[in-house]
Parts: C-alpha cells; sequence; structure tokens
C-alpha cells in the first residue's frame, strides 16, 4: 500500500525544488537564462541592476522577463523535509543551505599523461588547502572507466585536501599523444635504395599509427562525452553559476557552436563521426547555462626545438612542436568562450587559475527572456550581453543557445542518453524524481514495489482539444557490486491529462506504481524517467544496503 507519510514527504520536496521557479509548460512557453559575470579593474562589480543590461538575440534586442542576483553564499530558501525510511531522491536540496552557485573540479586522467598528472593532482592539493568558507566545490576524476565522486559538495578544505592526497591519479590514463610505432627518422638508417618490403612495412606502421591513434580518439571522445553530459545534467537544477574547472592536458574535441547541429569541427578525423555525442554533450552544457573553465594540466610550455641542447632541430619537428602546444589551446579558448568561462594555459599556476574560476562564483547575474515563439526552429542562436553607461566592464556570459525547435530527440539519442544514466555514477537532476521501497513478496517472491512521484514541471505537453497530452519513458536497472547490469526494463508511458488537472499536476508531482522482481545479486536500482519529446531526464540511484 503507498505510504501517506511517503506521498506528503515527497510532495514537499518537490514544491521546495519548485519555489521561485517559473511554472513553464515547455510547449508554450520556454524562458531562456543567461548566467553573467562582470568585473573591472578592482575585481568582480556587485552593484548592476535589471535596468543596466541589453541583452541581443542575434540581432534581436529582448526584454528582460526576471532578474536575479548570486552570490557565494546564496542559498536556496528552505528546509529539506526529513525523508522518511527507504525514501530516495535526486532532488540538488538533499540537505538545508544548499548553494545556488557550486564549481566542479574535473581532474581529467583519461586526457592526460601519466607523467602530467602528479604535478597537476600537486597543484590541485595546494589550492585546496586554500579554500574560503564560501567555496562551493566538488571535485570528480575521469578515467577510463567513468567519472569518479571524489568529494560533492562542500566547504571542509581539510576533508577534499585528505581526499586529494590520497587519489594518486588514473592507472589507465592516455598515454602522451603521438605513435605508438616509431620508425628511424631520416638519415639514421643507412641503405642504398628502399625495397619493395621497406616500403610495404612503413605503410603497414603508418596505417597501424592511424589505427591506434583513431581507436584511442574514439575512446577519449566517447567517455569524455559521457562524462560532460553527465556533470551538466546533475547540476542543471541549480539556479546560480555553474563553474566546471576541467584540468587536462588534451581536449579531444571543439563544441564550436556554430552551425545548425552546434559544431564547427568536431574532430580531425574523417573516417568516424562524433558528431552526435559531442551535440548531446553540447545541448547539456547549454541547457544546464553551465560556464566551462579549461585548465591546461601541461603547465608552461616550452618548444623542446627550441633549446640550446637542440640547435639544429629540423622545420617539421618546430612546426609538430607547435600545433601540439596551440592546437589544444585554441580548443580550450573556444570552450571557454562559448560556454562564458576563461581558459587557463602556459602557466605552472595551476593552483591559482582554478582559485580564479571559482571567485567568478562572488557574484553572478541571472538574466531571463522570452524568445518569440516563431525563433524556436532548432538552430543555435547567438547571445550578446551589454551594459549600458558604465565603461571599463569584461563580461562573460554564454554566447548562445539551443531554441530546441518541437520535433522530437531521435530514439538512438534516446536510447544513449538511458544508457548514460544506467552506468553513469551521477543522478541526473533535470526532473524531480523521489522513489519509496518496499520489500513484498507480492506478485512473487522476493518483489520490489517502487512508488514513484515525478515532478510535471520540465515535460512537454500539448494542449489537444480538452487534454495536455505528451509521453515519457519509465526505466528500471538492477545492477551488481561491480556495475553489471542483471536486469533493465523501460516502459514507455503516454500521458493524457485533463486541463483542469494540470495545475495540481504542476504542484504536486505524478505518481505512478511499478514492481519488479529482485535479481540475485542485485546491490543497486537505477530508477529512470526521461521526456520523450525533449530527452530531459532524471534518475535516482538507490543502493540496496540502505533499504530496510
Amino acid at each position: 500500500m503507498r505510504s501517506a507519510l511517503f506521498l506528503v514527504a515527497l510532495t514537499a520536496v518537490l514544491a521546495l525544488a519548485q519555489s521561485g521557479a517559473p511554472t513553464v509548460i515547455r510547449s508554450n512557453t520556454r524562458l531562456v537564462l543567461v548566467n553573467v559575470v562582470a568585473h573591472d579593474k578592482n575585481g568582480a562589480v556587485a552593484d548592476l541592476k535589471q535596468d543596466d543590461f541589453v541583452v541581443f538575440d542575434g540581432k534581436k534586442q529582448r526584454k528582460i522577463a526576471s532578474f536575479g542576483v548570486e552570490t557565494a553564499t546564496s542559498t536556496i530558501p528552505g528546509a529539506m523535509p526529513k525523508l522518511q525510511p527507504n525514501v530516495f531522491v535526486n532532488s540538488l536540496q538533499r540537505h538545508s543551505e544548499t548553494p545556488t552557485s557550486v564549481t566542479v573540479i574535473l581532474f581529467d586522467g583519461l586526457n592526460t599523461p601519466i607523467t602530467d598528472q602528479p604535478y597537476a593532482r600537486n597543484q590541485v592539493a595546494k589550492f585546496l588547502g586554500t579554500l574560503q568558507p564560501d567555496d562551493r566545490v566538488a571535485l570528480y576524476s575521469m578515467g577510463r572507466s567513468s567519472i569518479q565522486i571524489l568529494h560533492d559538495f562542500t566547504s571542509d578544505p581539510q576533508d577534499l585536501a585528505r581526499i586529494i592526497k590520497r587519489y594518486r591519479g588514473a592507472a589507465d590514463s592516455a598515454t602522451a599523444p603521438g605513435p605508438m610505432f616509431h620508425r628511424p627518422e631520416s638519415g639514421t638508417v643507412q641503405r642504398e635504395a628502399p625495397s619493395a618490403a621497406d616500403e610495404k612495412l612503413d605503410r603497414m606502421l603508418d596505417n597501424l599509427n592511424q589505427t591506434v591513434a583513431h581507436t584511442d580518439m574514439a575512446t577519449r571522445v566517447r567517455l569524455t562525452t559521457q562524462a560532460l553530459e553527465a556533470i551538466a545534467n546533475h547540476l542543471a537544477p541549480l539556479p546560480g553559476r555553474k563553474n566546471l574547472v576541467w584540468i587536462s592536458a588534451s581536449f579531444p574535441f571543439s563544441i564550436g557552436l556554430y552551425d545548425r547541429n552546434g559544431l564547427a569541427n568536431p574532430v580531425k578525423n574523417p573516417q568516424e563521426s562524433f558528431r552526435d555525442a559531442i551535440t548531446r554533450a553540447a545541448r547539456a552544457l547549454n541547457q544546464a547555462n553551465m560556464a566551462v573553465y579549461p585548465v591546461d594540466a601541461r603547465g608552461l610550455m616550452v618548444i623542446q626545438a627550441y633549446q640550446a641542447s637542440n640547435p639544429d632541430a629540423p622545420a617539421n619537428q618546430v612546426t609538430s612542436s607547435l600545433a601540439a602546444i596551440s592546437s589544444p589551446q585554441v580548443t580550450m579558448e573556444d570552450l571557454a568562450g562559448r560556454t562564458g568561462g576563461r581558459a587557463f594555459y602556459n602557466t605552472n599556476d595551476i593552483a591559482g587559475s582554478v582559485r580564479k574560476a571559482i571567485d567568478d562564483t562572488k557574484v553572478s547575474y541571472v538574466l531571463g527572456f522570452y524568445p518569440d515563439e516563431a525563433d524556436f526552429d532548432g538552430r543555435y542562436h547567438e547571445l550578446r550581453v551589454q551594459v549600458s553607461g558604465r565603461k571599463g566592464l569584461e563580461l562573460r556570459s554564454r554566447q548562445g543557445y539551443y531554441a530546441s525547435d518541437k520535433a522530437p530527440v531521435p530514439d538512438a539519442a534516446l536510447q544513449a542518453a538511458l544508457q548514460q544514466a544506467v552506468s553513469g555514477p551521477l543522478q541526473a537532476s533535470r526532473i524531480e524524481i523521489g522513489v519509496h521501497v518496499t520489500r513484498t513478496n507480492q506478485p512473487e517472491p522476493n518483489s520490489l514495489q517502487l512508488d514513484l512521484l515525478v515532478s510535471a514541471r520540465e515535460l512537454t505537453l500539448s494542449l489537444k482539444e480538452d487534454r495536455w497530452q505528451g509521453a515519457i519513458r519509465q526505466s528500471i536497472a538492477q545492477l551488481d557490486a561491480q556495475g553489471k547490469v542483471l536486469d533493465r526494463i523501460t516502459d514507455p508511458v503516454k500521458l493524457n491529462l485533463k486541463r483542469e488537472s494540470l495545475p495540481q499536476y504542476l504542484e504536486t508531482g505524478m505518481s505512478f506504481v511499478k514492481t519488479v522482481k529482485a535479481k540475485p545479486g542485485l546491490a543497486q536500482l537505477r530508477v529512470i524517467v526521461m521526456d520523450r519529446d525533449s530527452g530531459v531526464m532524471g534518475s535516482v540511484i538507490i543502493p540496496m544496503s540502505q533499504v530496510q
């Protein structure tokens, strides 16, 4: 039987999470939020008003419909009701005093050679020892398996410092860039003339080098885009400044955000398209209004060909060395500029770079506007923010947004997102979900009854005659202690709500009941709800050790 306490508690949770947010029926009114930081020669500027700002959507000036000022000490009002036993939620407001502005430090062991990791790790550890009481920092790492949560948001510098000192880098990190098989340089091996066998061997080694590089690139792009998408979906509901400080020695793709699909030149590999994966990551970062701060883990870069010990370096070596340094830096600038962040490279002060990124959460402005309905064309729209009457200001904000049309998300993209929710370590929070788990022997022994409460505020609903209609997908996955999927069921659910019932659903959420038979070795349940048309998703991770 459904617990009345469960419904009361979760209704309060969902109402708290939605307090202060505009009622948005995604098919009718879509508010675009732009987070802006402003600096002058003295630092952060905190005295700007709504009338000071001007927002351009392409060439159209937009009326600012909502305005807010967030600070590092701002918290979402209210206190989270204490949850009953066996109740699990994905709301970021699991605790009271939830910050509105947060920073994630992502230590990228996947794209950082093992030789660069100790220095970057020590620099981050040095910075963590200087954290201030109002800093809100989470520490994640990324390797060839998945994201690891080293610590979630906290203001305890000693705790974070202990964790980073224990962390010893990703043992499975990518190797340094370059071919895995080498031929002798021209002139080091003397022979009269190359034979057909020599040329065949040269071609084989060249092809093998390209194949290895291609395979490594494919793996790194796939895992990197999954990590960025997961972090964005996890933090999206927070209203304030969201910074991603990405410490890495290599950025395997560029989110250019220039054309219809949001890509200028995703990767320099004509053999395989990573467009779909990168587009999903770009859209997630965009929808979360997240600013990316790339930090080059290589520190100060010196071209070996210019060193005194190498006076006779050939021109092609100099060109290759320059490209190896400049190419990642161009990508860093693009990622930072397009999302409203800042790139840090060619400096050994990684700790100082992280501090500057976190300082951008001290004061930020949240501007909201409603585009015209005709402008929802599925394209990427350029954004420009200006401040009138104030000289000497430096403004940073995202430079565009996706004006999503009403066309449903392709099924392949939905399946990829579902798979990521099943295997990743972070809960998606775009759709608020609460789950109450009950052990039962009905309808068969060793069954689990799941009472779900799902927020309706992020669902795509279309009014047809006197009914609000839409569709969601509910997925329940059972995992063992090693993360292996033991069972997974996905059910489509059509929504057909009476017109007069919608306000109640928006206020209290929608309830569902699911029953599954627990598989032998079950260690963790994952409950996922996805909006069919938009792809927006929520997920709850339930450790069975916490189910009484």
